[in-house]
């Protein structure tokens, strides 16, 4: 019956895109007790580390933004004013309220050492014309 099941199925399109930077796999983080909250202290990072850090593709929209306090002060408002697509959005957001519930923590982000392969893989492929 369950084969079944898993056989009749309505197929369902969507978009896709490819992403080169990895999303955060939270495997190794410790969280922090009590939460930062909103006495979040930010790191002396431009913001295109921070992007680069998050993943996800993040860093194509670090030029939106001058400080990284801009950044962890826009709501989802501001963010779609700034051209940020929504699923960007979302990511953003969610990072930004895991870092302030102690989830996830700048440490972590610090220590991601994939997104370097990935961009150093990025500039190893030559361009085809």
């Amino acid at each position: 019956m369950n084969i079944l099941r898993s056989l009749t199925f309505r197929p369902q399109f969507f978009k896709t895109t490819i992403v080169e930077q990895p999303k955060l796999k939270r495997r190794s983080i410790t969280p922090i007790y009590p939460p930062p909250g909103l006495n979040l202290q930010l790191p002396e990072w431009p913001v295109d580390k921070f992007m680069l850090r998050i993943g996800n593709g993040c860093s194509e929209y670090a030029d939106k933004f001058e400080t990284l306090q801009q950044v962890f002060e826009a709501n989802r408002i501001q963010l779609k004013e700034k051209g940020i697509p929504a699923c960007i959005r979302r990511y953003l957001l969610s990072i930004k309220e895991q870092l302030r519930r102690g989830v996830l923590t700048f440490e972590y982000l610090d220590r991601r050492t994939c997104l370097e392969l990935e961009s150093n893989k990025a500039k190893a492929k030559p361009n085809k014309k």
